[in-house]
């Protein structure tokens, strides 16, 4: 994590237009924290093998085997957890049990060796750096929930009508 810090204060400690940046990776200083082979990829999903979770490899509003086709749709809270029981409702992916995953699970996938996105793009491929709701609601505000920045693995709480993007998982069997 020191290099990392050191690469965002090389950088002018400016996350400016993160989102459209291009991704830094230190992987020969840095080791892996979700290593590829830890994972099974399956078109649009991907298994984690440690976790036992399911994950869309497509943020919302993204389709296709790369996911390049379409643009990530940010939504308040509420309307994500809308989305994941319309995705329900259709079977999306076959399956009927997606959900916002919580703040714990939302993390088990940052990619610590990489910033702008946080994420490992063999198994989230490209992905935008951008921040992520959760399902965790904050306990000190009720009209507050935790998400994930994957521009630079940090997390916090903000009001429920703030736009964030929406990655989709469940429980694989």
């Amino acid at each position: 994590m020191k290099i990392l810090v050191r690469i965002f204060c090389l950088m002018g400690g400016v996350w400016q237009g993160a989102a459209l940046a291009q991704q830094i990776c230190l992987p020969d200083s840095i080791q892996a924290s979700t290593p590829t082979q830890n994972f099974v990829v399956d078109k649009a999903v991907v298994v984690d093998s440690t976790t036992g979770l399911m994950w869309t490899r497509c943020f919302a509003g993204v389709a296709g085997e790369s996911c390049d086709s379409g643009e990530v749709k940010l939504m308040s809270w509420p309307a994500a957890l809308q989305y994941a029981e319309r995705m329900n409702r259709e079977s999306f992916l076959g399956h009927s049990n997606w959900r916002l995953p919580n703040i714990k699970e939302l993390s088990s996938i940052a990619e610590v060796q990489c910033v702008n996105p946080a994420l490992n793009s063999a198994l989230f491929p490209a992905a935008p750096a951008l921040k992520v709701w959760s399902s965790s609601p904050y306990s000190l505000y009720p009209h507050y929930s935790w998400f994930f920045d994957f521009r630079d693995h940090t997390t916090s709480n903000l009001e429920r009508f703030k736009t964030f993007a929406v990655l989709l998982a469940r429980d694989a069997e």
